[in-house]
């Protein structure tokens, strides 16, 4: 996609070059609809690096271009309420999850596990990584929420966040007793 459209943003005030892309040509500097590549030069070599590890991604904020290629310093803080008999199974129970949106990480891993199987939005156990990932996950969010809708009554889960871009990860971890 971003080799189809120019770049409408350029910033040259630090040693790298940073670019942006978005299919909107009126995106704002908050919108998350952008791919971000950054271009370094050391002598007479360029390297490219897009947030996110990939131009495909369309999910970046322009705002936060430069922690998109930091690692995340703060820590995620996960609020969490559970709303009981979900879709009217006294049985079942959904877990509703925040956490703090970071500066530079637009994806978080949620990791929904109990006795170490992690659990897939259907409430069954991931047994093969669909997710093509190096750790089996429940799901993938840009925003700061998610819900579990598929959550055993009596069984406590424990549930990870994770933030991460392309220069590395932050997590969470809480216990939530349904």
């Amino acid at each position: 996609m971003y080799s189809y459209i120019e770049w409408i943003r350029m910033d040259t005030l630090t040693a790298s070059v940073y670019y942006g892309y978005s299919p909107n040509p009126n995106a704002a500097d908050t919108d998350n609809t952008w791919y971000i590549k950054k271009v370094t030069t050391s002598g007479t070599v360029q390297s490219v690096q897009w947030a996110n590890g990939s131009p495909s991604q369309q999910i970046s904020i322009w705002s936060n271009r430069y922690n998109s290629f930091l690692s995340p310093t703060h820590s995620i803080s996960i609020t969490w309420s559970v709303t009981p008999n979900y879709n009217g199974i006294s049985s079942v129970s959904s877990i509703n999850l925040n956490w703090n949106l970071l500066n530079g990480v637009d994806q978080y891993k949620v990791i929904v596990s109990q006795n170490g199987a992690v659990y897939s939005d259907y409430g069954y156990p991931i047994y093969n990584n669909q997710n093509e990932d190096s750790v089996a996950i429940t799901s993938l969010s840009t925003s700061g929420s998610y819900k579990y809708k598929n959550g055993n009554v009596g069984t406590t889960y424990s549930v990870t966040v994770i933030g991460f871009n392309v220069a590395g990860s932050t997590s969470s971890t809480v216990q939530i007793g349904l």
